[in-house]
């Protein structure tokens, strides 16, 4: 017997309560000191005034920019190195099976496509980069939208209903929309010659009637966006961390929060009822965002006049009354405190929709430290070093004067300047100067000492890629060392980024495309320019996934001496069998790629995609006796057929002559006929000739008779004509019957 499935009986509101009770304890809406944290990193990356600088007058409030140069030259280091690699996470097959290979292949070489051509890829990269240097926590969403876009209003005159039965047709299978369709008034044409003017009307009522449309084309557009989140809008329980088997985020509950006016809510499709009941937005003033308006000068604005609300998504496992604990999207919206409205919630998947970056990570936990948090003391002490520096030396330059008002003139010597005038009875004006020592190259060591442990503790700075005077003494292989091991933090952080973030960003992808089948075959049906079948259905974004990130990819010089190394080292093995051409094509990928080129394709074949020619068959040992031997019978066959020629030849010229002989002989015998009958001939021809002529004479005379003959019987029969007849008796009858 059939299980029966338990209908929902937790209402909305009861439910919008629940979630937004679980939320209300996570990061990003309780108040928490990763806020604080959040302030006070961005305040050392702007170069903020320091605690206590408004009561300070007179002096220098410079602050240095360690934690800004830092954080800039992590992220360019990091986007390089990721950005330079062809392919820095790929599939790998679950099974040896080809089909599974073909898929992972498949799975890799789409991604690819999406994170590099789809969505730009430092786009992507760079602000997530960023956010992970400054505040300790990087974080981008994974986005998946098909809507129905409308074009502009379009017209079409002159169609008759015939004509215009194919719009309606569209606007039922939604490929157009808004048809408003006008009668055209029909002209007084002139009728056509020799047409009655009584017909005109009926001529006009059997024309066509016409009509004017207008309407809007449609179309379905499908996006896969990657969506950078501000790390103050990222919202995850308390109990988050990295997933050593996804490198995502593990947490109860994970979501982000966003302003958001009601007319978007609307053409969202949510109900107007629901959003009515939404309370008003109230601008974040604090924290990062009020740090982030105060940058740009922008503020929120008065929320009655805009109408935004805040919208939640939240993504959590519970028990939505169905019965039993599944993964869930809520979308809410309003106060969480104070009746939050639930919009809209749907069954999703187990992997949430976000991939987290954090530099130097914290263990068993999301948060850790970024730039600011490892730097940010020592910046502050060499702020004010720097700031006693340059106090020194405004003393020093401008020393303290000290002025006699009985022999000069107070007022003038307040208002020194180049050639000024001041009045005095004393030669000297009646000035002295008591001049500071300047003393601030004291302290350059020391700020020189503590640069070199900030660059120590980021990876990155002025002392790891400077030339140090000492270099110039060492050999090439103790600088690579000195290189290497400079770089192996960095190196640390980026392999770091690629395992997490860029691992699990490639997950997501994944996922959103097999949950949406249809609409994903409409998005990647033009990823090549050959037509290849995306088997969405048999793909797996569980399926294990490779970093391709190795050490010393930081090192291009290093590496460009082992890369080459290592081909000419394949090139000697590949005649013993060691190497195959696939092998040598992924050195020759790696060289390009440490070049700087991301499409290896530009220079090398890959022969995966063009098949080896079919192999030699072995080699026979007798193979030279053979080939001696089929040399032989082609000589002897070209020597027969040489012989059969001749012969033909010969048989042909026998021929010619003995024809030649039979035409000659013919020539011959009339001739000798000719000599001995010539005469009796000329004879018998004369005879005949004479013979002819007098039949010729008989024969007209015969004639002239005929014709003299017939002259006279015509003229009897004239004459005959010409004389009176009597008149004819009737014919007797019959007598004696």
């Amino acid at each position: 017997m059939a299980k029966k499935t338990k209908k929902n009986t937790i209402k909305d509101d009861d439910l919008a309560n629940i979630v937004a009770r679980i939320a209300s304890d996570a990061v990003g809406v309780s108040a928490t000191t990763i806020d604080n944290a959040y302030q006070e990193n961005f305040r050392l990356y702007m170069r903020k005034p320091m605690a206590g600088d408004e009561r300070i007058k007179g002096r220098s409030k410079h602050v240095s920019g360690e934690v800004l140069t830092h954080v800039d030259w992590s992220t360019a280091q990091l986007v390089r190195v990721m950005d330079t690699q062809r392919e820095p996470v790929s599939y790998l097959p679950n099974t040896p099976a080809p089909q599974d290979a073909a898929l992972a292949r498949q799975m890799t070489e789409v991604v690819n496509h999406i994170l590099r051509q789809k969505n730009k890829h430092v786009g992507v990269l760079m602000p997530v980069a960023k956010n992970g240097f400054i505040h300790g926590l990087g974080v981008a969403m994974v986005r998946f939208e098909a809507k129905d876009e409308e074009g502009k209003p379009q017209l079409v005159k002159g169609l008759t209903d015939e004509q215009l039965v194919p719009y309606y047709e569209q606007e039922k299978a939604g490929q157009i929309s808004d048809i408003e369709a006008s009668e055209v008034e029909a002209k007084d044409a002139p009728l056509p010659a020799g047409v009655p003017e009584e017909l005109g009307p009926i001529l006009k009522a059997m024309q066509p009637r016409l009509w004017d449309i207008k309407f809007r084309k449609k179309k379905r557009v499908v996006c896969l966006d990657i969506v950078p989140l501000p790390p103050e809008d990222f919202i995850v329980s308390k109990d988050a961390d990295f997933d050593p088997q996804t490198g995502g985020v593990k947490a109860r509950l994970q979501g982000h929060k966003r302003q958001i006016s009601r007319a978007d809510l609307l053409e969202m499709g949510y109900e107007r009822e629901k959003i009515g009941r939404i309370s008003s937005g109230q601008d974040d003033e604090k924290g990062l965002s009020l740090e982030r308006s105060e940058v740009t000068g922008f503020s929120g604005g008065d929320s009655s006049v805009s109408d935004d609300v805040t919208l939640y998504e939240i993504y959590t496992k519970i028990d939505a009354g169905s019965g039993q604990r599944r993964h869930y999207r809520f979308v809410l919206a309003g106060d969480l405190q104070n009746s939050p409205v639930l919009l809209h919630h749907e069954e999703v998947s187990k992997h949430y929709p976000y991939a987290a970056f954090c530099p130097y990570p914290t263990p068993n936990t999301l948060f850790g430290q970024g730039i600011a948090e490892r730097i940010g003391p020592e910046q502050a002490i060499i702020s004010k070093m720097k700031r006693s520096i340059f106090d020194n030396l405004n003393a020093h330059s401008n020393p303290i004067k000290i002025v006699n008002p009985e022999v000069t003139n107070v007022d003038d010597v307040l208002n020194l300047y180049p050639g000024a005038v001041v009045r005095s009875t004393d030669p000297t004006g009646g000035i002295t100067y008591n001049q500071q020592q300047f003393t601030g190259m004291n302290a350059m060591p020391v700020i020189d000492a503590l640069s070199q442990g900030i660059d120590f503790a980021t990876g990155v700075g002025p002392s790891m890629i400077a030339l140090n005077p000492g270099d110039m003494a060492e050999t090439a292989t103790a600088a690579s060392q000195r290189a290497n091991a400079s770089q192996l933090f960095m190196e640390l952080v980026c392999r770091w980024f690629a395992e997490t973030f860029y691992t699990y960003l490639n997950r997501l992808i994944v996922d959103a495309l097999v949950n949406n089948p249809e609409d994903a075959q409409l998005f990647i049906q033009r990823l090549t320019d050959q037509f290849v079948p995306i088997q969405i259905d048999d793909w797996d974004p569980d399926m294990d996934i490779a970093t391709n990130v190795a050490f010393g990819v930081m090192n291009k010089d290093f590496n460009s001496q082992a890369l080459n190394m290592i081909l000419a080292q394949q090139m000697q093995a590949m005649s013993m069998g060691f190497v195959k051409p696939q092998q040598i094509f992924n050195t020759l990928t790696k060289i390009a790629e440490n070049a700087g080129f991301t499409n290896p394709a530009e220079f090398y074949l890959d022969p995966a995609q063009n098949p080896a020619p079919p192999p030699q068959p072995p080699v026979d040992p007798n193979a030279g006796l053979i080939e001696i031997e089929k040399v032989k019978a082609q000589l002897k066959a070209q020597a027969d057929q040489a012989d059969r020629e001749f012969e033909m030849r010969k048989l042909i010229v026998t021929n010619d002559l003995e024809r030649d002989r039979l035409e000659q002989d013919k020539y011959l015998k009339a001739a000798e006929i000719q000599a001995k009958y010539g005469a009796d001939i000329q004879i018998a021809q004369i005879n005949a000739a004479q013979a002819a002529q007098r039949n010729d004479v008989d024969m007209a005379m015969a004639q002239q008779e005929s014709q003299n003959q017939a002259m006279q019987h015509l003229a009897q029969m004239k004459q005959q004509a010409q004389q009176p007849q009597a008149p004819q008796q009737p014919p007797m009858p019959p007598q004696g019957q």
